[in-house]
């Protein structure tokens, strides 16, 4: 009996094996893989060919993933929606260059140009959107036709604000390089995107913060490219931009705040890059508006107000606005940017207090200013500050009581004189440059010497009087050892 139970098994065991083996080898043929390309699609027998549908948007794989998707594209009177989602699957996968460039091959530039016009928003929005993805590289900008520049034109004026953020977008990404800046001039494009940031900038609605980023961040772009400023002249687009810049209402683009004035900042000082830029922002007073931003607690928008104000102040009539502005308030500003630790606005900064003080006011205000701030005066002025410092310092026939310095302004002097004596002392190889510049220095510096109160000061004031008495001067000028004298043959007893 044992026996035969072991048997029994053993034969259910091996029956349940052979029909297990069959029922998979069945399922195998029947429904999997076969080595023969009869069993294969295309070669499959009807009803198969008859159920597939070519129009259905899938993802392929490998090489037929693009080319599928195009084929659905060059298909006629297909539904909207059949076309929307192929664009979207093209859109999912264009982030690979590889992609891209395949797509750049397959035609894609101009397909999708084609359907940028079309007049369902989610196909011409998805459309744009591709189109952007692939205008980054110059061989697709390449193969921009008047069907690209048709859907761009229109869709800068599209009543739909999410297809005017696609074109806006698109326009960005296609006016990178110098190329695609001269495509958009070229085509003549250039007046319509003014004209559609006038027109959705007017009311500043905080929906249109983004399309506006866009045109502005083209706009940059734009500029950089010398003959780009041309366009841009004259057409009100500056006025709109510092319109938008003095606006201080903070529900304004809301969290977009930041950035709009950061582009509109940058906007104005490439616009001002060039003579005709520069004067046209005098006339429309940008650096009072670029002012406001020196305080700023946003990097960028300190660095382009700076830059803006070292453009505009290269006129006269900007040094003459920076130095007339109520309480000194952009040179006082200036001079606290100085103690900023990035070191590139330093340079800005520098620069536009330069042009500042080429104003004879700006360099009267700066000089005063700078006063207490010695170590930056040295670095930006160095020893040409001589000349600046001695005239606010008063000369004998301007005392009231010579050489006795008058009382009350007595502190205020004594800055002056010993900012005069420590650039003296750091540009020693300097000083016959200074004293030629500067009349009757040494008539100004002796009255320092009856404060008799701080010695170390005095020192100061008498071993710089040495120096000046013992340097060789041009001849047109007073000998300073022989003014010493005679000041002192007048004055000895006091």
């Amino acid at each position: 009996s044992i026996q035969k139970s072991i048997f029994i098994n053993f034969f259910y065991l091996m029956y349940n094996r052979e029909v297990i083996s069959y029922a998979t080898l069945k399922n195998y043929k029947t429904n999997l893989v076969s080595e023969h390309l009869q069993d294969r699609h295309p070669y499959l027998e009807l009803p198969f060919n008859d159920r597939y549908d070519k129009s259905e948007v899938y993802k392929a794989v490998f090489d037929r993933e693009i080319p599928k998707l195009v084929e659905i594209l060059q298909m006629f009177n297909l539904k909207d929606e059949k076309y929307r989602d192929a664009f979207i699957s093209l859109n999912e996968i264009a982030a690979h260059q590889e992609n891209k460039d395949m797509m750049i091959t397959q035609g894609l530039v101009e397909i999708a140009s084609e359907f940028i016009a079309s007049k369902h928003l989610d196909v011409r929005r998805e459309a744009m959107l591709l189109l952007g993805s692939l205008l980054s590289i110059k061989r697709a900008r390449e193969k921009v036709n008047e069907n690209t520049i048709y859907g761009l034109r229109n869709m800068l004026y599209d009543e739909h604000r999410e297809a005017r953020e696609a074109c806006g977008w698109t326009l960005c990404r296609m006016t990178i390089g110098r190329d695609g800046v001269d495509i958009v001039n070229d085509w003549d494009l250039t007046p319509d995107l003014i004209k559609s940031f006038l027109k959705y900038s007017e009311t500043l609605k905080n929906e249109e913060a983004i399309f506006l980023i866009y045109l502005l961040e083209s706009f940059g772009y734009m500029l950089e490219i010398d003959n780009s400023i041309d366009y841009f002249l004259k057409t009100g687009i500056l006025k709109r931009v510092n319109y938008i810049l003095e606006q201080k209402d903070d529900k304004i683009f809301i969290e977009y705040k930041n950035r709009v004035h950061s582009l509109c900042l940058e906007f104005e000082v490439k616009f001002t890059m060039n003579h005709s830029g520069k004067q046209e922002g005098i006339e429309e007073e940008i650096i009072f508006t670029a002012c406001k931003f020196l305080k700023s607690e946003v990097y960028d928008e300190i660095k382009y107000s700076v830059m803006v104000l070292m453009s505009c102040t290269i006129l006269l009539e900007g040094k003459v606005q920076s130095s007339k502005y109520p309480e000194h308030k952009i040179i006082l500003d200036l001079i606290d940017l100085l103690y900023h630790p990035n070191e590139d606005l330093h340079r800005y900064v520098k620069n536009a207090i330069i042009n500042i003080s080429e104003y004879p006011l700006g360099a009267e205000i700066l000089t005063k200013r700078l006063s207490p701030h010695f170590h930056f005066m040295d670095e930006i002025f160095g020893i040409k500050m001589v000349k600046h410092l001695s005239k606010i310092i008063p000369k004998e026939n301007e005392l009231v009581e010579p050489p006795i310095l008058p009382v009350d302004r007595l502190d205020e002097l004594k800055l002056y004189c010993s900012n005069i004596c420590n650039l003296i002392k750091n540009h020693k190889e300097q000083v016959k440059t200074a004293i030629e510049e500067t009349v009757r220095l040494t008539e100004r510096l002796i009255p320092f010497l009856l404060v008799k109160n701080e010695k170390g000061f005095q020192e100061l004031v008498a071993n710089t009087l040495f120096l000046i008495c013992n340097t060789e001067i041009a001849e047109k000028e007073p000998n300073g050892r022989e003014e010493l004298r005679n000041y002192i043959d007048q004055y000895g007893e006091v």
